[in-house]
């Protein structure tokens, strides 16, 4: 739990260090905006990964050659935003403590103070959130499964990125929950309690500075709490799936709301413009015992691994990183 308090206890500090000069000079709102700082630096919780377990990261074959390719800059991953999220639910499924925190937010803290709702919401929600994905299971298993070829990596002509640690910019453990959350376990429900609580105390430390903030700076310190405040509670959100997703036991590297000049668009789709945003880079997630492993129906796979083995030993200097060609049975021809 120590780097979760560490985290909340900044974001409380600001916070309690701001009400106390805001009285003394009106221009010390400025300082709320180390507010987004802290709040992208924010662990949502404290998770290990299994000793026996790894991350996997399924994609595309293109975008692994982009990942490698020196003209795309640093090697990345990308975050696409969760219009192209599988789980409908995506950012929906709220617990109630949550949402009831929410709606007091917007109603209580910062209702007055903006046009309308939707005004609130078109300040706070100007990119949504992005994420990207990683399987979890035992290592030599997870990073060749079937399933997951057929829904993560381009019907197995893609590839799949298996990690050795945790990624250093931070994923966490996505968490799963009923729609009604009638079937909610007790360390489940102790959990999105434990959430709650911390909320909100970050929601009444945050009426208290907007009360203590001069009617002349008023709006514009509101802007920045709320733009804090909505990162915190759309990040956990983005962070609960449904319970028919829970077999994936998936981790995320989460951003939320970033600034407009983050925001990419991939117009390689043929059915629609992707955004995305730029996510770890690579010699952050693939090291020792890290493999890269094409897909059962990635044409020429072998050609495909040299030239794997070139981008990534030659170019990059990866040479403790594996690469494979999946084992799965996979037909490529139908008659």
């Amino acid at each position: 739990m120590a780097r979760i308090d560490d985290s909340w206890n900044r974001l409380y500090d600001i916070l309690k260090l701001y009400i106390s000069r805001i009285s003394t000079d009106p221009l010390n709102y400025l300082e709320l905006h180390g507010l987004t700082e802290v709040v992208s630096k924010l662990v949502f919780f404290e998770d290990s990964l299994s000793q026996n377990d790894c991350l996997t990261h399924y994609t595309s074959l293109a975008n692994v050659v982009k990942m490698f390719d020196p003209s795309h800059g640093d090697p990345i991953v990308r975050m696409y935003n969760y219009e192209l999220a599988n789980d409908p639910e995506e950012g929906k499924i709220k617990p109630p403590e949550w949402k009831e925190l929410e709606d007091k937010a917007v109603n209580e803290l910062f209702g007055a103070l903006f046009e309308n709702e939707e005004s609130l919401k078109d300040q706070i929600a100007v990119g949504g959130a992005f994420g990207c994905s990683f399987s979890s299971g035992p290592c030599g298993g997870v990073e060749d499964d079937m399933t997951y070829w057929r829904l993560y990596g381009n019907d197995g002509q893609g590839c799949s990125l298996r990690l050795s640690s945790l990624p250093t910019r931070g994923a966490y453990k996505v968490r799963y929950r009923h729609r009604d959350f009638s079937s909610r376990s007790e360390p489940d429900q102790t959990e999105d309690l434990q959430v709650a609580a911390r909320l909100s105390e970050f929601v009444e430390l945050a009426k208290e500075a907007i009360d203590c903030t001069s009617e002349k700076f008023r709006h514009e310190a509101a802007k920045v709490i709320a733009d804090a405040l909505f990162r915190v509670i759309y990040g956990y959100y983005h962070l609960v799936k449904h319970i028919a997703y829970e077999n994936e036991q998936e981790w995320r590297v989460i951003t939320v709301m970033p600034s407009r000049n983050e925001i990419r668009y991939d117009t390689d789709s043929p059915n629609l413009v992707k955004r995305y945003t730029i996510g770890p880079k690579l010699d952050e997630l693939l090291g020792t015992g890290s493999t890269i492993t094409l897909g059962p129906a990635v044409p020429n796979s072998i050609a495909a691994r040299d030239y794997f083995d070139k981008r990534v030993r030659l170019e990059h200097g990866m040479d403790s990183v594996g690469i494979g060609i999946s084992d799965q049975s996979y037909r490529t021809k139908h008659f």
